[in-house]
């Protein structure tokens, strides 16, 4: 089994190769944010306002199953198409954890986990995003960019949610 860690400015990845050519994956981006950490938690488990927080990332989405573990059908601007299943909510811990039961994607075994950590001051929380899953090397890298761009691109609308947040309140005329 051949290993590879991958570190960006924002995130990182590891790679694992089984003996059947497939990749077990692993990509995590972390942000800081100038919220408390239970709005941010509201809003991320909210299972169905994922498109609200990302306009232009998001195209369509929609709830299809209200159960205990709702489904929610997420297709991309690109046409690329997911079907998550939220697993666990854990309003302890500050933790959030889906699967992807159906995808457009080469890939298979998507989880993801997001867990909130609050700061010391109670008005800003740390975000870490993980995302696991396995693909064939052929499609690793393509994979990899794609899934490390969704979560930037939702954890920095968060960041601008915080920043926004953090001016009003220090605009004297608020």
């Amino acid at each position: 089994m051949r290993c590879a860690v991958f570190i960006f400015i924002l995130g990182c990845f590891f790679s694992c190769r089984n003996e059947d050519g497939w990749y077990e994956t692993e990509i995590g981006s972390e942000v800081d944010v100038a919220l408390p950490a239970t709005a941010v938690f509201a809003n991320l488990s909210a299972f169905e306002g994922l498109s609200a927080a990302v306009p232009d990332l998001f195209w369509i989405e929609k709830v299809i199953e209200e159960t205990p573990t709702p489904v929610r059908i997420i297709v991309l601007s690109d046409s690329t198409y997911f079907e998550e299943r939220l697993v666990e909510v854990d309003e302890d811990q500050l933790q959030i954890f889906y699967t992807v039961d159906k995808t457009s994607l080469p890939i298979k075994d998507v989880r993801h986990l997001i867990k909130i950590a609050q700061q010391d001051d109670g008005q800003k929380c740390i975000i870490s995003w993980v995302t696991t899953f396995v693909v064939q090397e052929k499609n690793r890298e393509r994979i990899q960019t794609k899934f490390s761009g969704m979560q930037e691109a939702y954890l920095y609308s968060l960041q601008l949610m915080g920043v926004e947040l953090e001016e009003m309140m220090n605009d004297e005329s608020f």
